[in-house]
């Protein structure tokens, strides 16, 4: 009985500390996220934003940016960002699963039984799959790749349906830098995201903030911190350089900090709260107007008419084909006549 009443006393403690809890959370600041209950009505219409920039302390600046509705209010298509979130996820799928074929698991090699005279079946070789402890027939191997292609438009559209989910939600806010002005502690870091973004960003339990910060790393003329970061290529670790608030988020479990360019749609959706600095931003906005190809431009651009009488030229020798390779026999003559002769064409 006694054990019994320490228990639900120590349950009672438990109570009343997280009642205590969620009174301090109810007492913190929201400011800096304009929330919404619901979606507005003219979401999907294309139309410009204009946030206040604040210091990551919560303060604000006194600034203001505009968010291209080009790209923060796009229609919020929940299929194309569950294509790119299963594309993501299938590329990220690491391939573990092996068996050992009857040529790769140990065994012995001796004969099990004469080959005749018993009246039974004849056995070739104990590690086949139909005996026990031999190998597996059929069984994966090891050399599956789950990497599907998809669209780099769909991949584009995916990463505004992203930001445009945020911004209808209200839990975009726009900071002046993630490194000025930040001391590299974990501590000061999370009283920080107390005092910008307040109880709304906080992850599920109450306990934590679910952030993801993006920027554009610092140099290390200016003052970057040395550290290392994974290569997507090898998987190493490889030298880089880490801003104050990625070196004070390694320890906060659903704080992310990373560098604009690898922005993507899993991790804008798997946070509560995206904190974007203002030249993370412009860059941002700078990249998805960045055509998808570069040389679309040139395709588009007026090409100059031919002569009649070169097109009466190719219409003579036949196909387009046909006339590139009698040009470049042509060429191929008089380059070698030049070399012949010592002339340099």
């Amino acid at each position: 009985a006694a054990g019994a009443d320490a228990g639900s006393g120590k349950d009672g403690e438990d109570d009343a500390d997280g009642e205590d809890a969620e009174d301090n959370l109810d007492g913190l600041p929201v400011e800096a996220l304009e929330l919404r209950d619901a979606i507005a009505e003219d979401q999907g219409s294309l139309a410009d934003r204009t946030l206040p920039v604040y210091g990551i302390t919560g303060e604000p600046t006194g600034e203001t940016v505009t968010l291209p509705g080009r790209h923060f209010d796009v229609p919020l298509r929940v299929d194309i960002a569950h294509r790119v979130v299963v594309w993501q996820r299938s590329k990220r799928r690491g391939n573990y699963a092996k068996t050992l074929t009857r040529s790769e698991v140990s065994g012995t090699t001796r004969k099990a039984r004469p080959q005749k005279g018993g009246g039974r079946a004849r056995v070739g070789t104990l590690r086949a799959p139909q005996m026990r402890g031999g190998g597996v027939a059929h069984g994966p191997n090891g050399m599956r790749n789950w990497n599907t292609k998809l669209q780099r438009r769909v991949r584009r559209l995916g990463l505004q349906v992203a930001l445009s989910a945020k911004a209808a939600e209200g839990r975009i806010v726009v900071v002046d830098s993630l490194h000025a002005g930040i001391e590299p502690k974990t501590q000061w870091l999370d009283n920080a995201l107390d005092n910008l973004l307040g109880a709304q960003s906080l992850a599920a339990g109450g306990r934590a903030h679910s952030v993801l910060c993006a920027e554009i790393p610092p140099t290390a003329e200016q003052g970057a911190l040395p550290g290392k970061r994974k290569c997507t290529r090898t998987g190493r670790k490889v030298p880089a350089t880490h801003s104050n608030a990625k070196r004070a988020s390694l320890n906060l479990p659903h704080v992310q900090v990373m560098d604009q360019f690898g922005l993507n749609v899993y991790d804008i959706l798997k946070h509560r709260s995206l904190a974007v600095t203002r030249d993370a931003l412009d860059a941002l906005v700078a990249r998805l107007d960045r055509p998808l190809k570069p040389d679309r431009a040139k395709w588009s651009a007026p090409q100059e008419t031919p002569e009649p009488t070169e097109v009466l030229d190719w219409t003579s020798r036949g196909h387009i084909g046909e006339v590139d390779k009698e040009r470049e026999k042509e060429r191929i003559f008089k380059r070698r006549a030049a070399k012949k002769a010592g002339v340099t064409l």
